[in-house]
């Protein structure tokens, strides 16, 4: 009988320790399933400008796009994220510089930022990510 109580106590001990790592897992578990969303939401958006082509995209301007929790692009109403997409002009030149190795050889008139703010209802945090875009 003794064997048994200090059997069950071990038990016990051991599954209290357990339980104190969920809400570590869950925590871990959401945090992975956001950035899992963001990557995509940013892979949805930069090709969409890479399809739309930026010489036909209005800079300066901002647009606003509305992804699912899973990061696929639906309508403001079933929207978890928003991704608030800013483009900004660097600079332009009259006389395209010289080939720069930073841009695989080519050589660009014009380069502009694209800004890409994801909001999340959800967790009421905004993240910001920036790319540049030469043409």
């Amino acid at each position: 009988m003794v064997e048994v109580i200090l059997a069950l106590a071990v038990f016990s001990f051991a599954m209290i320790g357990m339980a104190g790592l969920i809400p570590q897992g869950l925590s871990a578990y959401r945090q992975a399933g956001t950035s899992t969303a963001e990557a995509q939401i940013i892979q949805n958006v930069t090709t969409q400008i890479e399809l739309t082509g930026i010489a036909n995209i209005t800079v300066p301007s901002t647009t606003n796009f509305y992804f699912s929790d899973e990061g696929l692009q639906t309508n403001q109403a079933g929207a978890l994220y928003t991704a608030k997409v800013a483009f900004s002009s660097v600079g332009t030149s009259a006389t395209p510089p010289p080939s720069s190795p930073l841009l695989g050889g080519l050589t660009a008139a014009a380069l502009d930022k694209v800004t890409i703010a994801i909001s999340s209802k959800a967790l009421s945090q905004t993240n910001t990510f920036s790319t540049f875009i030469a043409y």
